[in-house]
């Protein structure tokens, strides 16, 4: 389910990197956007399936720490689990976020 504005968030629990809730709904309607916030206390890239997204819509978007970025879904993802990647960047080197149902998200409009 989303959680306020936004669909997912990329969090950092027990030192470990996270991408929470593993089921995202969309907002009902013809509204076809995910977004997700990253509050890991780190800058994150995430990667969604292109074939998921609308035409013209960059699969890879850098999320700064403290903010959201929006994806806008194409007519074929109703009701199915997308990949998602998410990566951390630590300043040295990049570490995976794992999701709740790694390596995909669900989306359930």
């Amino acid at each position: 389910m989303a959680s306020g504005k936004h669909h997912a968030y990329i969090v950092q629990v027990e030192g470990q990197f996270r991408v929470r809730p593993a089921v995202a709904s969309l907002d009902k309607g013809s509204h076809r956007h995910f977004s997700i916030c990253n509050v890991s206390g780190w800058p994150a890239r995430v990667t969604v399936d292109p074939t998921m997204l609308a035409a013209g819509e960059a699969a890879s978007q850098d999320v700064p720490n403290g903010e959201a970025v929006p994806f806008t879904l194409g007519n074929r993802s109703k009701s199915k689990a997308f990949s998602l990647e998410v990566w951390v960047d630590l300043g040295c080197v990049w570490v995976p976020a794992q999701g709740e149902s790694d390596p995909v998200i669900i989306i359930d409009p």
